[in-house]
C-alpha cells in the first residue's frame, strides 16, 4: 500500500458491488486550476437501480440516493455534467473495462481490479457486510458453529471472497452457493435451501423474516474511472481533496441521511430479542409536572412527550410492544435514585451530557427532542445575568447553569414557579427556562412584565437508563434512531398552553385596587361570585389563545388548525374556497450552514407575509416547522391575483440577514373539485406543494 493513502475516516453502511481498499495515485492536488476551468466537460457515469444508493434508473424518473448526491457533490466542484448510462451492474462495470463510460460509483478493490479500473485516492465511504440468518434461530446461533457443514449464500463476485476468508479464519467447512441478487438470497433462506447468506447492511426492505447475525467484514468502496481517462481521474483526485478539507463531514451527513434505517439498525440482535423476551413489563420513570415533556393528566395518566414516544419506538422496531407502565416523580433526583435502586428501567428526561450521566451512574440514549434555554429576567445590567434563580428540584437546569454559568450566584427554589416570583420580587436577577415551556409561564399575568432572550447553547433531552442496563439502551436507540427527526418535536405542540399557572390569588394581585373598592362596595358573597366569574373568563381567553395561538409567529397553530378542519368538514363547503399549503424551501440548509437565529427570521418572515396577502380573507396557520396553511373565501380570478401576489411578497421580503424567500406553494380551488371534501381538497394542495418543491430541488440540483 502506498503512503499517499487517504482513508475515508467514517463507516458508513452503503451499497457495494464488491469490497476494496485501494492506494492513492500520489496526484498533486491543483484546486485552482479546476475552479479557473470554464469549460463544462461531460462525464459518462454508468447508473443502476439500487436501494437508497442510486434510485432513478430511467432517464424520466426522478434520482436520489446516496450514491447520486455524492456525484453531484464531484460535479459541484468539478464542474462537470453528466451523461447517465444505464444499465445492470455488471453490464455497467463491462462498459467501464471497454472504455464506453468514465466512470461507476460503489465498486470495492480487489488486486486484479486495479489492474483494470483507476481508484481515487480518497473512498466513498465503507460497506459493512452481515451474515443474515432467519430471525427465529438468532437464539440457536450463540457461536458460528452452526454452519458448519451448512450451505451459505454469496452474490458472485467478491463476496463470495470476503466469505470464503472469514469461513477460513473461523476454522468453518461450508458450502457457498453464488446468486444473482439479494433477494434470490432472501427467497433461498425462506426455502430452507440454505442456513444463512452474506449481505450488506443496507437495505431497508425487512419483513421481519431475517436478521444481522455477526458482521464479519468491513471494506472500502470507491468511485471508480476507466483506465483510459487519467485527466479526469485527476480532477476527481482534486475534487475530493477540496471536499475533504472544507467538508470534512460530508459522508457521515450522507450516512445520516440514506441510511439512518437501514436493515441492520431496525433489527434487533439476539441479546437483545432475549432482552425483551424477558421483560414482559418496562416501566419509565417521568417528571409530575413537566410540559411539554411529561406530566399526570387530570385522570392520573400519563401525558406529554414521553406518553407518545415510547409506543413509536416499539412501533417502528416492529416488535409486539412490552406492557409499559409509568411511574411519577415530583423531582429529578428521586427519579435517577428510582433508576439507580432498580425501581424502573427508564427516565425521562435526561440530558445528554455524558459527563453528569457517569456522575449519576446512568447511561443517556439518543436524543429524542433538542430545544432552546430562555434567560427569564426583570431588568438587567448589560449582559451580567446577575443572581440566578434555580429549580433544586430540575436536574437538567441545574447542569445547564453548572455547564454554562458556573461562576455566577444560585437562589434556590423548589419550582419553576418560585424560581419566576424570585425574579419578579428581585429576589434573583434572572432565571433559565427551556424554550418549550417559557410562553406556558410568562403569557399568565402574574409573569407578564417578565422578558425573555434566547440563549445560545441548546439542550437535549433524552432517555436514561442505568448504567448495567446497556442492551435496554440498545434497543432503545435503535427505536430512536429509525423515528422521524420531527415527531418529537410535533408531539411537543399539542401539549402547548397545559401548564401555564393562573390562579384566584395572581388575579387579585393584578387587580388589588378594584378588588378594594368593590370589597368596599358590595358585599362578600357578591364580590366571590365576581371574582371567580372573571377569573375564569380570564384564564379561559388566555389558555385558549396560548392553546391555538404559535407563538413564534403569532399564527394560529396546529391545533386550531386540525379544529378548523374538522369544523368545516361538519358543514357545507363554499363554492369560493381556496385551501393552500406553504413550505419555506431551504429552512434546513440555512440553520446548517447560518445558524438558528437565520432559520428562525425565515419562518417570522414567511409567516408576516402570509398575514399581508391573506388575513382579510381568511385564516393562516403554521402547522409545522417551515409548513404553513391558509383556508380563505375568495373568487377565482382573485385566488390567482393572491398566489402571484404572495410570491412576490415572499421574494422581496427584507430580513436582518437576508433578502427574499424561496417557498413552495399549493393552492388548490374548491370549485375545481366540487364534490370533494375539505380533507381531500387538503391532499390535493399537499401534493401540489411538493410538486414545487420537487421543482425547486431539481432546478437547485441543476444551478450547483
Amino acid at each position: 500500500m502506498k503512503g499517499g493513502l487517504k482513508k475515508a475516516g467514517v463507516l458508513l453502511c452503503i451499497l457495494v458491488l464488491f469490497s476494496a481498499f485501494m492506494p492513492g495515485t500520489g496526484i498533486k492536488a491543483d484546486f485552482g486550476a479546476l475552479q479557473n476551468s470554464t469549460e463544462a466537460k461531460t462525464v459518462k457515469v454508468g447508473y443502476y437501480e439500487f436501494e437508497n444508493f442510486l434510485e432513478g434508473a430511467t432517464p424520466e424518473e426522478y434520482k436520489t440516493g446516496y450514491g447520486y448526491e455524492y456525484l453531484q457533490k464531484i460535479a459541484s466542484v468539478c464542474g462537470w455534467k453528466y451523461e447517465y448510462v444505464y444499465g445492470s451492474r455488471i453490464e455497467l462495470y463491462e462498459a467501464l473495462l471497454r472504455g464506453e463510460i468514465d466512470i461507476l460509483p460503489g465498486l470495492g478493490y480487489s488486486a486484479i481490479r486495479e489492474k483494470e479500473v483507476s481508484f481515487p485516492d480518497y473512498a466513498m465511504g465503507q460497506v459493512g457486510y452481515y451474515l443474515f440468518i432467519p430471525s427465529e434461530n438468532m437464539e440457536l446461533f450463540e457461536d458460528a458453529s452452526p454452519l458448519n457443514n451448512k450451505n451459505i449464500g454469496a452474490l458472485s463476485g467478491v463476496m463470495g471472497d470476503v466469505l470464503n476468508k472469514w469461513l477460513l479464519e473461523n476454522g468453518i467447512v461450508a458450502n457457498i452457493k453464488q446468486y444473482e441478487t439479494m433477494e434470490d438470497e432472501r427467497t433461498a433462506l425462506k426455502n430452507r435451501d440454505i442456513e444463512a447468506f452474506i449481505g450488506d447492511g443496507v437495505s431497508t426492505t425487512n419483513d421481519g423474516s431475517i436478521s444481522p447475525y455477526i458482521k464479519i467484514a468491513t471494506e472500502n468502496i470507491y468511485l471508480c474511472v476507466s483506465k483510459d481517462n487519467a485527466r479526469i481521474l485527476e480532477e476527481l483526485n482534486i475534487a475530493l481533496e477540496e471536499i475533504d478539507t472544507s467538508d470534512p463531514y460530508y459522508i457521515q451527513s450522507l450516512t445520516q441521511k440514506y441510511f439512518k434505517k437501514s436493515i441492520v439498525n431496525l433489527s434487533l440482535s439476539g441479546k437483545e430479542k432475549k432482552w425483551l423476551a424477558n421483560n414482559e413489563e418496562i416501566i419509565i420513570g417521568y417528571m409530575k409536572d413537566y410540559l411539554p415533556f411529561s406530566a399526570t393528566d387530570e385522570n392520573g395518566n400519563v401525558t406529554g412527550i414521553i406518553s407518545d414516544i415510547i409506543p413509536e419506538i416499539f412501533s417502528k422496531l416492529e416488535v409486539e410492544e412490552p406492557d409499559i407502565k409509568y411511574k411519577e416523580y415530583n423531582n429529578s433526583y428521586d427519579m435517577l435514585n428510582a433508576l439507580k435502586n432498580k425501581e424502573i428501567d427508564a427516565a425521562f428526561p435526561v440530558s445528554d451530557s455524558s459527563w453528569f450521566s457517569e456522575q449519576y451512574g446512568i447511561y443517556h440514549s439518543k436524543a429524542i427532542i433538542s430545544s432552546s434555554m430562555n434567560l427569564v429576567y426583570k431588568e438587567m445590567n448589560g449582559n451580567d445575568a446577575g443572581t440566578i434563580a434555580v429549580n433544586k428540584n430540575n436536574i437538567i437546569q441545574m447542569e445547564y447553569l453548572q455547564t454554562y454559568y458556573r461562576n455566577a450566584l444560585f437562589y434556590y427554589c423548589d419550582s419553576i414557579e418560585e424560581c419566576l416570583d424570585a425574579v419578579n420580587s428581585g429576589k434573583a436577577r434572572s432565571t433559565v427556562v427551556s424554550g418549550l415551556r417559557v410562553s406556558g409561564y410568562l403569557a399568565g399575568s402574574k409573569f407578564g412584565s417578565l422578558k425573555t432572550v434566547t440563549l445560545p447553547q441548546m439542550v437535549q433531552r433524552c432517555l436514561g437508563v442505568s448504567n448495567d442496563n446497556h442492551i435496554l439502551l440498545g434497543i432503545l436507540n435503535r427505536g430512536i434512531t429509525c423515528i422521524d427527526e420531527d415527531f418529537a418535536t410535533t408531539s411537543a405542540y399539542k401539549y402547548e398552553g397545559r401548564y401555564a399557572s393562573y390562579t384566584l390569588r395572581d388575579f387579585l394581585e393584578d387587580n388589588l385596587v378594584t378588588a378594594l373598592i368593590i370589597v368596599s362596595i358590595v358585599v362578600s358573597l357578591v364580590i366571590s361570585i365576581i371574582a371567580i366569574l372573571v377569573f375564569t373568563a380570564r384564564s379561559r381567553r388566555i389558555l385558549n389563545k396560548m392553546a391555538h395561538l404559535d407563538d413564534m409567529t403569532s399564527l394560529y397553530n396546529r391545533r386550531a388548525y386540525e379544529e378548523d378542519l374538522k369544523k368545516i368538514a361538519e358543514g357545507m363547503l363554499p363554492d369560493n374556497l381556496v385551501f393552500m399549503l406553504m413550505d419555506i424551501n431551504g429552512l434546513k440548509a440555512s440553520n446548517d450552514l447560518y445558524g438558528h437565529d437565520v432559520g428562525d427570521e425565515l419562518i417570522r418572515n414567511a409567516a408576516a407575509c402570509l398575514l399581508e396577502c391573506l388575513n382579510e380573507y381568511g385564516a393562516v396557520y403554521r402547522i409545522g416547522g417551515d409548513e404553513f396553511a391558509a383556508i380563505i373565501i375568495v373568487d377565482d380570478d382573485k385566488a390567482e391575483e393572491i398566489k402571484r401576489d404572495l410570491k412576490d411578497t415572499l421574494a422581496q421580503r427584507k430580513g436582518q440577514y437576508g433578502e427574499g424567500i424561496s417557498a413552495a406553494v399549493g393552492f388548490v380551488k374548491r370549485r375545481d373539485m366540487p364534490n370533494a371534501s375539505i380533507f381531500e381538497i387538503a391532499k390535493v394542495a399537499d401534493a401540489k406543494m411538493y410538486e414545487e418543491k420537487k421543482e425547486y430541488h431539481n432546478e437547485t440540483d441543476k444551478n450547483n
